[in-house]
């Protein structure tokens, strides 16, 4: 099989097995467009350090490709971090309540994103704190956790097994990259979905399968 037919097959089982364990976030102040021209899957463990470095790199990095981008999050917490697959949880109980990206931000303040630090950034994103309590408290047994859960065992089955890693249209980037590097990396992947799009009849193609 093709690098570009494995690419394919990677970004589409990621899309159907991940599909509700991820967020789709257009980036601020973007149109909703139903097929960006750069689409990046951001896998994050949200006790490491470099996955929390990641996630400021990235966040910079796409800003200024706004309507033509979207981020898809992942959470892929590691068994040596044990505070890990609680932080993922409670990101999942901010999704549902639209504020994932928010409370990221707000508990990536805290050194260690124990219980009292989840509790601290839930309160300066207003997520329903009893809901979360809740949530936390079921252990294993909540919605949340399994979605956590789906989306670990998806990832790790189709390759992706250190966190942070990423998919830029598709094509994989592990670690945390150089800040030119990453910049380049999305600039040539948005270039060549445009490119390719205005070759083709009625400008539809889906650049994260096309890689």
């Amino acid at each position: 099989m093709s690098c570009r037919r494995v690419r394919q097959s990677l970004a589409l089982a990621l899309h159907i097995q991940l599909l509700c364990a991820v967020a789709v976030t257009p980036l601020a102040g973007a149109a909703t467009a139903a097929e960006p021209a750069l689409v990046v899957r951001l896998f994050l463990d949200l006790q490491d350090p470099p996955s929390r470095e990641a996630w400021l790199l990235y966040r910079r990095a796409l800003a200024p490709f706004a309507a033509g981008a979207r981020l898809h999050i992942h959470h892929l917490p590691l068994a040596r971090h044990p505070h890990a697959r609680s932080a993922a949880v409670a990101a999942h109980v901010a999704r549902a309540e639209g504020q994932e990206e928010a409370f990221i931000d707000a508990l990536l303040r805290h050194p260690v994103p124990d219980g009292p630090a989840i509790g601290r950034a839930a309160g300066k994103v207003a997520i329903d704190r009893d809901r979360l309590t809740r949530t936390l408290a079921a252990g294993p047994g909540s919605t949340e956790a399994a979605a956590v859960e789906t989306g670990r065992r998806a990832a790790i089955a189709f390759g992706v097994r250190a966190a942070p890693s990423a998919l830029i249209n598709g094509r994989g980037v592990a670690g945390v990259p150089p800040a030119a590097a990453l910049k380049v990396a999305l600039s040539r992947a948005h270039a060549a979905c445009l490119q390719a799009r205005s070759g083709a009849t009625g400008g539809r193609i889906d650049c994260e399968m096309e890689g």
